[in-house]
């Protein structure tokens, strides 16, 4: 496929048979990425913002199937950072109901925080909310807890002590998830980050 040096709509088709069987080809992401980039440079904004949006159709069907493929969505985060106009509200819905569905995919909450950091809506405290409703709906989501870790440190607390009873709160959920499921051991991760940060 790349020895041919064709950087057109061929080498488009090429890729997609190949990533429909195989999502996680990375080879073939790549190649795709450069044929797009050797196409869009000669192509005016609407035409580019046009075959980004197929391409981002594309990835939605395979992410179907394969939700936790770090390549898709690596490829789906390229592909907004470099066509035209990104919707990143859509995205922002679009990732919100891939973790209504599988609230435990780690990738969905890295490319959740991405999203949200390019749509100019990275509220820390708001985020803290929204992985503990996922953490009560299910103590076992190992990726909601470590989503956590890398939020409380981040969180501008504006009152004296608000971070400790934070970290307090926690505590005694981490408790209660231990409790209840002592074998489980996102909770036992999360409680020795927790002791981390007395």
């Amino acid at each position: 496929m790349q020895t041919s040096n064709r950087l057109d709509a061929t080498s488009i088709s090429a890729t997609t048979s190949i990533l429909e069987l195989n999502p996680d080809a990375y080879s073939a992401w790549n190649f795709r990425r450069r044929v797009l980039v050797a196409m869009w440079n000669k192509l005016p904004a609407e035409d580019i913002q046009a075959m980004a949006q197929l391409d981002l159709k594309f990835i939605e069907k395979l992410v179907r199937g394969h939700p936790k493929s770090y390549w898709l969505w690596l490829h789906r985060r390229w592909v907004l950072e470099n066509m035209p106009c990104p919707d990143w509200s859509r995205e922002l819905k679009l990732i919100h109901l891939m973790l209504d569905m599988d609230p435990r995919n780690f990738h969905g909450w890295d490319y959740r925080r991405i999203i949200l950091a390019k749509a100019g809506r990275s509220d820390e405290k708001t985020e803290l909310d929204y992985s503990m409703s996922k953490i009560n709906q299910n103590f076992s989501n190992y990726s909601a807890w470590h989503y956590r870790s890398k939020l409380i440190p981040r969180v501008n607390w504006e009152k004296e002590g608000e971070r400790e009873s934070a970290v307090q709160k926690d505590f005694e959920i981490v408790r209660n998830a231990i409790y209840t499921e002592p074998a489980d051991q996102s909770a036992w991760l999360y409680q020795r980050w927790l002791l981390g940060q007395g």
